[in-house]
């Protein structure tokens, strides 16, 4: 699909593969790309003109854009769009919605919805948009008006789509059986009697008993199912679905939103994971991509993705522009994919800028920096990915960098895995700061061993309840405290079973007058401020 001239997006355009998850920091354009689907393919024709406004449209003198092409056409599509499918190859139908406003009054526009190989320009009919079926699940859907018994929520939908031909007889007693108690209850004749007696008193015409009844809505309604609900069984008790807890009840909309849309070729759900537990996330997820039919997805959740395809992932940046993985990126080779698609990779997808750091212990430090220099991470969108070694930066910079969803990104690396992070990237290795990475030399234990001073860092580290001064000694070779030297502690805080234990004991000792001394994490987090 492409859009121009949409709601502040830069003109762009999307490729939709099996299905699609559209990721990305909040107010970037995701659930316009949704709407937008959805003004071209799901809403009736009155609906799009109605739901088209002046903020559509990124500038008001120019005719917004979007379109929509569809792919896989078969026997059924010939025969509702006879006229509209190009002769291929590959045979697709494409639609379009184009909008303009009258520049002497905003709220009057001009709205179209064709087919431009149709030769004609005539609005989708209700059958065409039947043979394209897109259902829209909206992120403010109400989980008591979807699990009620209101009028298109899903458990309403799903028991009026029911055939219940041989069931017409058993029905129909039943009601007649009903109808027969309520006429010949003596409480409700009472109760008729009075109710006919007040209301002579309020209207004009009087009323008699025999005039007012007490039915059934299924009987008024000639549906047999009306006023019926589902009820689960929870300790004995027959409890609604409505009445369930949010996590249930969450999981069930989605559930029985997608037993009503089987018949629904593409189906798109604006934050799937909403009240739902991360086991659940990834277990909707499973569901929603297993079904058959097209998914489009806007999520927040890395469960959700992880469950998902890279190559079905589209990530809007914070400049609103659009990025997805170009055809045999490495990460769609079945192998890497297994090893390293995890939630873990997703959420830097929904940040603003991306620091890519080698272990857990550069994290540790560098949050911890960032919180006493008044750097607040969290509010400038920005995500530290620790690569567990340095190895898999090339993993990391496919997925994120230009080759990959082309994020804004920077780390920081040890002096010895220097050359390689600049051959990733393709820089000389001397110019790897010019790309916007920071290097430690030797590495961070070194640089904060030297920056504080070998008491200070021991003073830090001895606090630590899982370092104890003996396990110190012993590990350093040295006869007491005072013979430990620089190269001794550095040696101690650097080796793999101690690193995180030192940077977490560091990181609760430091001040914020010692945190401006460690050059290296205040250059990287002055670079993305």
């Amino acid at each position: 699909m492409s859009w121009s001239n949409y709601r502040r997006l830069p003109d762009g355009q999307i490729n939709v593969r099996d299905h699609l998850v559209l990721v990305g920091p909040n107010d970037t354009g995701k659930s316009s790309i949704v709407r937008a689907l959805h003004l071209c393919l799901g809403m009736a024709h009155g609906q799009v003109a109605a739901s088209i406004s002046p903020r559509d449209f990124t500038d008001p003198s120019a005719p917004l854009i979007l379109t929509v092409t569809l792919d896989g056409i078969d026997v059924d599509d010939r025969a509702a769009f006879p006229d509209e499918t190009t002769t291929g190859p590959p045979e697709v139908l494409v639609v379009v919605l184009e909008a303009t406003l009258d520049p002497t009054d905003p709220d009057q526009k001009v709205v179209k919805r064709f087919f431009p190989d149709s030769g004609h320009s005539k609005a989708p009919t209700k059958d065409q948009l039947s043979t394209i079926a897109f259902q829209f699940v909206p992120a403010a859907r109400s989980l008591l008006r979807e699990l009620g018994g209101a009028s298109g929520g899903a458990v309403r939908s799903l028991l009026s789509g029911l055939d219940l031909a041989a069931d017409a007889a058993a029905l129909g007693a039943a009601a007649d059986s009903y109808r027969s108690a309520l006429d010949g209850s003596a409480t409700l004749k009472t109760f008729r009697g009075e109710l006919a007696s007040a209301l002579t008193d309020a209207l004009p015409t009087p009323i008699a008993e025999a005039d007012v009844r007490v039915v059934s809505e299924a009987e008024i309604l000639e549906d047999p199912l009306s006023g019926v609900t589902v009820t689960v069984d929870d300790g004995g008790h027959n409890v609604p679905l409505a009445e369930q807890s949010d996590g249930v009840r969450a999981l069930s909309v989605l559930t029985l939103l997608g037993m009503s849309h089987k018949s629904a070729r593409i189906v798109a759900v604006d934050e799937p994971e909403t009240h739902l537990h991360p086991t659940a996330q990834r277990s909707i997820s499973k569901s929603l991509r297993a079904n058959t039919g097209q998914r489009i997805l806007v999520t927040h959740s890395p469960f959700v993705v992880g469950q998902m395809n890279p190559m079905d992932i589209v990530a809007f940046r914070a400049d609103r522009q659009a990025r997805q993985l170009a055809p045999g990126a490495p990460i769609a080779q079945h192998e890497i994919t297994i090893r390293y698609w995890s939630h873990r990779l997703i959420e830097p997808l929904t940040a603003r800028r991306v620091i890519v750091v080698e272990g857990v212990s550069d994290r540790i430090l560098i949050e911890r920096v960032a919180q006493l220099i008044d750097v607040n991470l969290d509010r400038l969108g920005v995500s530290i990915f620790d690569l567990d070694g340095a190895g898999l930066f090339t993993v990391a910079y496919d997925l994120f960098g230009p080759v990959g969803f082309d994020l804004p990104l920077t780390g920081l690396v040890d002096e010895d895995a220097r050359a390689d992070w600049a051959d990733k990237i393709g820089v000389a290795p001397g110019d790897l700061e010019k790309a916007g990475y920071v290097v430690c030399d030797p590495d961070l234990e070194g640089v904060y061993v030297d920056a504080l001073g070998v008491s200070a860092v021991l003073a830090m580290i001895l606090h630590s309840p899982s370092i104890s001064e003996r396990s110190l000694l012993d590990t350093t070779g040295a006869a007491t405290m005072g013979d430990i030297t620089r190269d001794m502690l550095w040696a101690y805080c650097r080796k793999s079973k101690h690193k995180v234990a030192a940077a977490i004991a560091v990181a609760n000792g430091i001040t914020a007058a010692q945190a401006l001394t460690l050059t290296p994490l205040n250059t990287l987090l002055q670079s993305v401020t």
